[in-house]
């Protein structure tokens, strides 16, 4: 160190070491507690390992709204949450990418998937940096997006906005205690509650997150996004999985994919109406009932009394969708 240079060779060698840190599924699961992109990665780690038949995937509507245990005692098939809150389809599609490289879908594993499908699953944007680590790398390539390409390869650079956020007390001492302890996400371990995890008022998602979640929600669908949402089902078709769609309920408004009478939602009905046209069912479960502020945690996201409810009409809609071979 007394050397010239020598202190700029150490903070490259600890920059180095930073940067395979992030290279790794190992640092998130080890700080899945810290950082959105942990609790996601403990959700991929327990999918390859748990024996998982349905597959719910969508944003934190999809996160909070469904219990996968109260699904599989209706419809006899193990269920498993994989809600991501704030991705849109373009984070999905490298999720299940990704899943599907690790044979989460080869046969014998899951063979059908209910899609949750939201506006902001259609609007640009990850502010949890989770492209960083799920992202296609062919895919940006070949959609000219080279920032996200850099960001995938050079991750101290890409997840330099979610690291910053070290700097809140409560989450720097979280990340210490997790570099010496097993310590478990908010909502428990994805091994254990099979992805669920129920909203709390002011707990999960504040005011201002919902804010910013529906801030896009009457925007027309991104077009590069909405053209990854395509890749998504091609891919699950291409793996043979049934898929069938369903819209999270909201408290004070309509779906856009369900709102007949505003003219802005016309490119989400569209959207509806090609999935139809392919044969994909599309699950209508409870937009047409009184919502309850008492079954919400705020305006967007149920609560565990709503997600038990709509557990339970959902399992039953899947269970006439498909019927339980043998009749059991």
């Amino acid at each position: 160190m007394s050397k010239k240079g020598g202190g700029a060779v150490f903070a490259l060698i600890l920059i180095l070491i930073c940067e395979l840190c992030l290279h790794t599924d190992s640092f998130l699961l080890k700080y899945r507690s810290v950082f959105a992109a942990g609790r996601l990665m403990d959700k991929v780690d327990a999918l390859t390992n748990l024996p998982v038949k349905l597959l719910l995937i969508g944003n934190s509507r999809t996160d909070n709204g469904f219990d996968p245990f109260l699904l599989q005692e209706i419809t006899h098939l193990k269920a498993f949450n994989l809600g991501v809150p704030g991705a849109n389809a373009e984070i999905l599609y490298g999720i299940t990418a990704k899943l599907n490289t690790k044979g989460v879908f080869a046969e014998g594993n899951i063979n059908k998937v209910l899609l949750g499908l939201d506006e902001s699953i259609f609007q640009h944007g990850d502010s949890l940096g989770y492209g960083v680590f799920v992202a296609d790398q062919d895919e940006l390539f070949s959609e000219n997006q080279f920032k996200e390409l850099f960001n995938g390869y050079f991750r101290l650079i890409g997840y330099g906005g979610q690291l910053k956020e070290l700097r809140e007390p409560e989450k720097l001492i979280r990340f210490f205690k997790a570099s010496y302890q097993e310590i478990e996400p908010m909502g428990g371990a994805a091994m254990i509650n099979y992805g669920f995890r129920p909203g709390e008022r002011g707990k999960f998602q504040n005011d201002e997150q919902l804010l910013a979640q529906e801030a896009g929600a009457l925007n027309p669908p991104n077009k590069r996004v909405e053209a990854y949402f395509w890749k998504l089902i091609k891919l699950l078709e291409e793996q043979n999985i049934e898929i069938a769609i369903y819209f999270p309920l909201l408290l004070n408004r309509n779906s856009l994919f369900l709102d007949t009478n505003n003219k802005q939602a016309i490119p989400y009905i569209r959207i509806k109406d090609k999935l139809i046209a392919m044969g994909i069912p599309v699950l209508d479960i409870g937009s047409k009932e009184k919502k309850l502020s008492s079954e919400f945690a705020n305006a967007g996201h149920l609560n565990r009394q709503g997600a038990t409810r709509f557990s339970k009409r959902m399992g039953q809609a899947l269970l006439a969708l498909w019927p339980v071979k043998g009749g059991k």
